[in-house]
């Protein structure tokens, strides 16, 4: 349900906040599902797990998700995931902002 909802939205910025053992598949799996609409979908991704072991650890690596957070989560660590995630984008906009001929450049492809 989360993957077809997901698939309807307009793709853009997103941050997506999800569970590794999620009913009846991964997370990694619904990101892996996501990953054409959201390219960047595993790198603006949190990982929450009840157990940070070293195999969770190792598949975030192997997904290229730098966030993870252990249960229960601190809501300083959550929102400090999001603002790095969300700084990332604002950054870049003011790039695009500063310099018209990169934002035509962009606009282009």
């Amino acid at each position: 349900k989360a993957i077809g909802s997901c698939l309807k939205r307009d793709s853009g910025v997103a941050i997506f906040v999800v569970d590794v053992f999620l009913k009846g598949m991964s997370g990694f799996f619904f990101l892996d599902s996501i990953e054409n609409k959201f390219p960047s979908v595993h790198e603006d991704a949190i990982m929450i797990s009840g157990k940070a072991s070293e195999d969770v650890v190792d598949m975030c690596l192997a997904s290229n998700v730098t966030y993870l957070l252990e249960k229960p989560v601190k809501p300083y660590a959550l929102q400090l995931a999001v603002r790095a995630i969300t700084a990332k984008y604002l950054n870049f906009a003011k790039k695009l902002l500063r310099d018209p001929s990169l934002a035509q450049s962009i606009s282009r492809l």
